[in-house]
């Protein structure tokens, strides 16, 4: 069995993993196309999602999801769940999607990185936006043509700001925001069965999508946690909770009821019991584990 994400890790193990996960970046992801800030291998994988586009046979109601899909705005507890689950998917995902769009110009180009983790960086923000891509495919599933909204003034300020922190200021809450994400990735999979039911092959389209951006989620809490040391990883239990209301505010409890219910405490209780076990087999296949958190 795996063991936790807050296995010690030393400076060999650590070296190591950077080159290893460099490596399995450069296998999975593909080449990278600066210009279009894409990977060739995420490229033709969504390319063939859409050539085999898989469609709901009902659509859902674009007028509740665009009401909803911001803020929720309707009683939750009165919602379509197929709308609400959407809903609350755009929302999250639209945090990264702000994040690395408004970040990508900070990040150094790879033709001009120094340094093997400014390279890991580069790759890492490239395949943000690829789940981008895989995630507006997921709601065109169902019917749902929508973008991501444009990003405001003070939000693109932010997050253009946040990238060019310090290590000792950035690594922390970018370690804890990816595993809070891989935590809900994986609640977002453990409810499709009974909110989907009734749309078996668009349910599974979206399992499919779903687990592509995942496995680069999961590979992503390994490489940050790469940049934690021994005294960060202590201080980490007494971030969580804030960071987890900050990216999921008032979602908590407004989710769908399918095999369990989405909350504060068991969310924050899952990120800091992180092992790698009960994900996916699909993905447990292609993600990358680092080193320390191996049997």
């Amino acid at each position: 069995m795996p063991r936790s994400i807050f296995s010690p890790l030393t400076a060999k193990q650590r070296e190591a993993n950077f080159e290893s996960y460099w490596e399995y970046m450069r296998t999975n992801s593909g080449e990278l196309d600066e210009r279009e800030r894409d990977l060739s291998k995420k490229r033709e994988r969504l390319e063939n999602f859409r050539k085999h586009r898989v469609l709901s046979e009902k659509p859902l109601s674009e007028e509740v999801f665009r009401r909803n899909c911001v803020k929720i705005l309707d009683d939750p507890t009165r919602m379509p769940q197929k709308e609400l689950l959407f809903a609350n998917l755009y929302r999250f995902a639209y945090h990264e999607w702000a994040a690395v769009t408004s970040g990508w110009e900070t990040t150094v180009p790879l033709a001009k990185a120094r340094s093997l983790t400014d390279k890991i960086t580069r790759y890492h923000a490239a395949e943000e936006i690829c789940h981008g891509r895989l995630i507006l495919e997921a709601f065109r599933t169902f019917r749902l043509d929508v973008e991501w909204a444009p990003v405001d003034a003070d939000t693109r300020r932010v997050y253009a700001v946040f990238p060019r922190l310090p290590g000792v200021l950035l690594n922390q809450p970018a370690f804890i925001s990816e595993l809070l994400g891989a935590v809900f990735f994986r609640f977002f999979d453990s409810v499709l069965d009974d909110c989907l039911a009734d749309e078996p092959q668009a349910k599974e389209r979206v399992r499919d999508l779903l687990y592509e951006v995942m496995i680069d989620e999961v590979a992503h809490v390994g490489q940050r946690r790469n940049f934690i040391g021994a005294l960060g990883i202590k201080m980490t239990p007494r971030l969580v909770p804030s960071i987890c209301g900050w990216l999921f505010g008032e979602m908590l409890g407004n989710m769908p009821a399918g095999r369990r219910g989405l909350d504060h405490q068991g969310l924050v209780a899952e990120a800091l019991s992180f092992d790698y076990s009960g994900l996916p087999p699909r993905v447990l296949e292609r993600t990358w584990i680092p080193s320390q958190c191996l049997a």
